[in-house]
């Protein structure tokens, strides 16, 4: 049973033994004309590379992409490497002394599970002023920078 006039419809099928199924179908709203980042086809845009610190964050960012363990470093905004570190399969921790003198720098990172950032990340962005947050995953690259200022940490929250 379905209504074609309804989005949201309840869709009915058999699976391959037989037993009937059912699911709902939730509207979305893309043309299908348009690709979305689900598709395979999805066309990929080259990263900006409009600024030292940028051209910089993505060399190091293609390098360490695909590595096993998280990877990290901080970029002054002329694109000198202040420090790069190695972590564990799932961070990159940072001492409090290793973390002076990197407020107002660009930081960039992989993730290899493929994620996006964490409120860790977010926080650390907000706490040091960051220009640029990154992160980059096998297949995506994630970018935060504030408009003007990040805002309290307490708004994030």
């Amino acid at each position: 049973m379905t209504d074609q006039n309804n989005p949201t419809a309840a869709f009915y099928y058999q699976s391959m033994d037989k037993t009937p199924c059912s699911f709902a179908l939730v509207a979305v709203m893309q043309n299908s004309w348009d690709f979305s980042v689900y598709d395979p086809n999805c066309p990929q845009v080259s990263p900006d590379i409009s600024t030292p610190f940028r051209l910089a964050a993505v060399q190091f960012e293609d390098a360490v992409r695909h590595d096993f363990n998280e990877n990290g470093a901080f970029f002054r905004p002329d694109g000198s490497l202040i420090f790069r570190k190695i972590g564990t399969p799932s961070n990159v921790l940072f001492s409090a002394s290793e973390l002076i003198g990197v407020n107002n720098s660009g930081f960039s990172h992989n993730h290899p599970g493929g994620h996006s950032f964490s409120m860790q990340d977010v926080r650390h962005a907000v706490e040091l002023d960051l220009i640029e947050l990154r992160a980059v995953a096998p297949h995506w690259r994630y970018i935060m920078h504030p408009a003007e200022a990040w805002p309290d940490w307490e708004a994030i929250e």
